[in-house]
């Protein structure tokens, strides 16, 4: 998807959209964690994050474990390098 796409999902209220499930979603916003744009990172990545995981409870328990799974990996990309804007 697009940044278009991201953005609309979230100005449409973060409705899943017929079809797809959230986790696959969340999956596929995995990168927008990242992301040095602050629209994407934080009213798209981490607000749709907040909404179904926490809010809606979109998130099945094996769901849960596998975005986790994905989130905390990334925590050790970057990790020692200089000269970038990652961690």
């Amino acid at each position: 998807r697009d940044r278009a796409a991201w953005i609309a999902l979230a100005k449409g209220g973060f409705v899943v959209p017929d079809g797809q499930r959230a986790v696959d979603l969340l999956t596929e916003m995995d990168t927008l964690l990242a992301s040095p744009d602050p629209v994407l990172r934080d009213e798209v990545a981490y607000s749709a994050a907040e909404r179904w995981i926490l809010r809606e409870k979109k998130l099945s328990p094996a769901d849960l474990r596998s975005v986790m799974g994905l989130w905390t990996k990334n925590l050790d990309e970057g990790l020692g390098e200089s000269a970038t804007d990652r961690v």
